[in-house]
């Protein structure tokens, strides 16, 4: 096949359509550079199951499926360095003449490991002179910092060869900074497509039958211990009792707090106010936020938290820990209501003084979809990352 723009590649190290706010940001930004047509954007897929270049197109994404080693293996690290370097130089002359068939110009490693370091040996050895941007998401540095020995030497070689760094936060930026000291990170915000949002969703789907008519508060992250899911269902049940007839939505991927969840919201009486959806497919997600009479993101961490931008965009007033990337989207009063992480009272009072006052809630939520429309688009983020080409 003739290529006859230059490439743009996003790595990922799992499928597109795994849940998450990483993919939402790859998917989005891939549709930019499509819609764009300046670069040609190429999906590369770390898969295990394929040794060899496999080339799709799925869903509306080309693809390119292959099993990107990495020096580090942390189950059997001396076996695994032992295989990549025994493995590296099949792997390198694979990648290399894939990425000069491609035409490739730019590497953009979304939640990067360590196999990225076979694109950064191609580029010192000359064999890929285009440019490697990681962009970093929240875990994917909490990882990197916890490393020790060799692949905390790994890590720091990747991060100090990339041509570009980027972030989602300048909470986040700070985490690399000081891991790197060296690194200067660009930020650039995530952002939100209303009118892709709407065109993308499953309008066919329809919510729980168990919230007809029910007015709800909708919270929407995986379950795990980060997002803090049980500081709101306890909030929950302290303004239940005021508040009967409203119930609690919570949508997320399956995690390791699933289970603790569950029998929080049994040890309080709220199996019948509590309704737990797992694993929806983003585009039925919508559906839930048209629906929904307020938004709560109780995160004990939170990087940036795309899902602020997208319960704005549908008008509903939110209430977020004031951790990470939130900070840098809401302005207490004026866009939403920002609390501590872990306080479940203050959580509680800020939902009972939205749910007594809902011209004030209303006020707040106009202001933050204006803010979001206006500062949070996705060709903006766009426009950023070309900038680094």
């Amino acid at each position: 096949m003739q290529i006859d723009k230059l490439t743009h590649l996003f790595i990922l190290p799992w499928e597109i359509d795994h849940p998450g706010g990483v993919n939402q940001v790859v998917v989005n930004l891939y549709k930019e550079f499509e819609s764009h047509g300046r670069y040609r954007p190429l999906l590369m897929i770390s898969d295990w199951s394929y040794p060899n270049l496999t080339n799709r197109h799925e869903d509306g994404f080309d693809k390119v499926l292959f099993r990107l080693r990495s020096p580090h293996d942390s189950k059997h690290p001396v076996s695994g360095l032992l295989s990549y370097v025994l493995d590296m130089p099949a792997q390198w002359k694979t990648i290399a003449s894939f990425l000069k068939r491609n035409r490739v110009a730019v590497i953009n490693a979304h939640y990067p490991t360590l196999a990225i370091l076979s694109f950064v040996a191609l580029k010192k050895l000359r064999m890929f002179k285009g440019k490697i941007v990681l962009s970093f998401h929240g875990l994917d540095i909490g990882n990197a910092v916890n490393t020790r020995y060799l692949e905390k030497i790994g890590w720091k070689f990747l991060m100090a060869s990339a041509d570009s760094i980027v972030t989602c936060s300048q909470s986040l930026a700070d985490q690399v900074i000081s891991f790197s000291p060296h690194c200067q990170p660009e930020i650039i915000h995530n952002g939100i497509d209303f009118d892709r949002l709407n065109r993308e969703s499953d309008r066919s789907f329809r919510i729980d039958p168990a919230l007809a008519d029910r007015p709800f508060i909708l919270n929407i992250g995986t379950f795990e211990d980060k997002k803090g899911q049980d500081v709101l269902v306890r909030a929950f049940a302290l303004i239940h009792t005021a508040f009967p007839e409203h119930r609690l939505v919570l949508i997320g991927r399956s995690g390791e707090s699933e289970k603790k969840i569950e029998d929080l919201i049994t040890a309080l009486g709220l199996e019948d106010s509590v309704v737990l959806v797992k694993d929806l497919p983003h585009s039925r997600i919508a559906r839930y936020l048209e629906a929904a009479v307020m938004f709560v993101l109780p995160s004990r961490r939170e990087p940036f938290g795309i899902v602020v931008l997208e319960a704005g965009v549908f008008g509903l007033p939110v209430i977020a820990s004031a951790v990470g990337g939130v900070t840098e989207i809401l302005n207490h009063g004026e866009t939403g209501c920002l609390v501590p992480s872990d306080d479940v009272n203050a959580l509680a009072d800020q939902i009972l003084f939205l749910l007594r006052h809902p011209a004030e809630a209303q006020r707040m939520a106009a202001n933050l979809k204006r803010h979001v429309l206006s500062n949070f688009g996705w060709n903006t983020a766009y426009e950023r990352y070309v900038d680094l080409c």
